[in-house]
Parts: structure tokens; sequence; C-alpha cells
């Protein structure tokens, strides 16, 4: 005798929806709906621009980074020039060469600051591109739009930053060669004077 209970009769199978072919593409005619609470197939031409700038992306991010190291290691060596102008109390050093001095400091440290902020984000806009790559969805194009958003937000205020910064340095530079010239003719005046 069996003692195993028999399997439940085989009844018909359900129908499974298959779409036609071409469905969801661009002047097919034919929507193909997403599941309840998923997101929707994001535009197939939208998602291939992204994914072409995916490459240029992590190039962006690596070039970023080496610009961001020498903007450190330049930060640093004018900073042991500056100390070693205070500690020799050179004299060839006028104040406005100190100050430009301390604002180069200043600029480089932080545009490698800002450079080391940017990095992680490209990053992070990269592998949204990649999680669009594979799920094609509507949801994942709108993360890989926000990271986009956040770089050149940050872009944008390094780019201000730098700009601001510049304007210091030329208004500095300049006012350092009118001292010249004025100390340049008080000089010439002395001289004059002389018998």
């Amino acid at each position: 005798m069996n003692d195993q209970p028999s399997p439940p009769p085989r009844g018909p199978r359900p129908p499974v929806f298959k779409p036609p072919a071409g469905a969801g593409k661009s002047g097919s005619g034919v929507r193909v709906m997403a599941a309840p609470g998923a997101s929707p197939p994001a535009p197939g031409s939208i998602v291939r621009v992204l994914i072409a700038t995916r490459g240029w992306t992590v190039f962006c991010a690596f070039g970023v980074s080496i610009a961001g190291i020498g903007a450190a290691l330049y930060a640093r060596s004018q900073w042991r020039t500056a100390r070693l102008v205070e500690r020799l109390s050179v004299e060839e050093y006028s104040t406005m060469d100190r100050a430009l001095l301390y604002l180069n400091i200043v600029f480089a440290a932080a545009f490698a600051a800002g450079c080391f902020y940017v990095v992680p984000r490209l990053f992070r806009y990269a592998g949204a591109i990649t999680r669009l790559r594979l799920a094609s969805r509507m949801h994942e194009l709108e993360s890989a739009l926000r990271h986009q958003r956040a770089v050149w937000v940050v872009f944008g205020s390094l780019a201000a930053l730098w700009l601001v910064l510049f304007v210091f340095q030329m208004a500095s530079v300049l006012i350092d060669l009118t001292e010249q010239d004025e100390s340049a003719d008080s000089v010439e005046e002395l001289e004059m004077y002389e018998p």
C-alpha cells in the first residue's frame, strides 16, 4: 500500500501575458504598463545618452582627483615657504607679498578640498548610470539625474570660489604693482635732489 497522499489534480494554467514585439518602443503605439508599485520603464533614448556619459564621468573623477592632489601639494609647498619667510624675516618680502603668499595657500587648499568633495559625487553618479543601464526604470533615471544635479552644483560652487579668489588675487597684484611704482618714483625723486 502507498501511504503517500496523491498530488492535487492539475488544472489549466493561467495565461502568461507577453507584450507584443516592439511594445514600449517609441512610435509603436503599444504601452507596457509596469506592475503595481513598480517604476515604469525609462525612455530608451535618454538611457542611451546617459550611458554614453559614464566613461567620461569616471575619467573626470580621476582627473579631478589628480588636480586635488596637485593643489594640496602646492598648498603645502606654499605653507612651507611662508613659514620660512616668517622665520628668516626676509626683507625682500613686502607685506603685500606675504599676503599674496597666504592667499595662494588659501586658494590651493580650498581648491583641493573642493576637488576631494566632488570626486565621490562623480563616482556616485557613475554608479547611478550603471544601475540605470541594468534596470532601465524611471526610478533609476531620476536617481541618476539627482546625482548629476549634485555634481553640477558642486562644480558651480567650485567655479564661484575660484572666481572670487581670482579677483582677490588680481586686486592684490595690482595693489602691489602700484606700490612698487610709487616707491620707484620716490627713489628717482630722491636721486634727482642728491648733489
